[in-house]
């Protein structure tokens, strides 16, 4: 039997776990965790606990919509995953992994604990954007990055240029600017959105924002013009400095 550990992965499609437990063909025992370091000083009050229970709720009923069962336990989850290692005939332990410095931990006592009984453990990435181990060989380093840039530049670099990603909406729905021509604006998103999405183009396009601001509070609405008064439709002027 396969024992399969949720944690944040609450959900039950889309994940890796249950393609490799279909693979092996083997009954399974689901199991949801509870941990009370997690849900300490109050947090099952708060916006963030209230919305984990209700989604692990939500997670149970999915489970039941299918004819299936979900086991929520509460406990410390090595000792949870023990107890459960001694009564039934568990052979492999698996669950998703979690790069956090607390999962670090728990996953580590969760193996320390399957190893005595001789139940293998597998750990299934579905988080990252790039494989951990390889990536972090690849960069020579030996722990994670703790600042965006440089794993952005580094991560271009090795994994091919992230900005290469087409826009969210087709450069055929965007909307010309209601400040350019027409022409000018669906030509800057049918040939140059990949320029858009490096940080060369954030900083691009916020000077575009400011020099467009400039222009139309110069002469483009009464209400914002320099050294307006008074209102305009009943809504009070606002006067833009220089």
């Amino acid at each position: 039997m396969i024992l399969f550990l949720h944690r944040k992965d609450l959900r039950t499609a889309d994940l890796p776990a249950f393609d490799y437990i279909h693979a092996c063909g083997s009954p399974s025992l689901h199991v949801l965790v509870l941990d009370p370091f997690l849900l300490r000083r109050d947090r099952h009050r708060e916006h963030s606990g209230r919305s984990f229970l209700a989604r692990a709720a939500r997670l149970q009923s999915l489970y039941a919509a299918q004819g299936q069962r979900l086991h929520l336990l509460c406990g410390e989850p090595a000792s949870v995953v023990g107890a459960l290692l001694e009564a039934h005939a568990i052979r492999e332990l698996v669950f998703h992994e979690d790069h956090t410095p607390y999962a670090l931990t728990r996953d580590r006592l969760l193996r320390e604990a399957a190893a005595p009984r001789g139940v293998r453990v597998t750990a299934l990435d579905e988080q990252a954007l790039a494989d951990l181990r390889d990536f972090h060989r690849h960069a020579g380093r030996s722990e994670p990055y703790k600042v965006f840039t440089p794993y952005y530049r580094r991560c271009a670099s090795t994994c091919g240029s992230i900005s290469a990603r087409p826009p969210l909406l087709p450069w055929a729905g965007c909307r010309p600017c209601r400040w350019r021509r027409a022409s000018r604006s669906v030509s800057r998103c049918r040939g140059n959105w990949r320029r858009r999405w490096t940080p060369a183009g954030y900083s691009r396009r916020a000077a575009n924002r400011k020099r467009r601001w400039r222009t139309f509070s110069a002469s483009g609405c009464p209400a914002t013009r320099r050294g307006a008064t008074g209102s305009t439709a009943g809504r009070p002027a606002v006067s833009q400095g220089t």
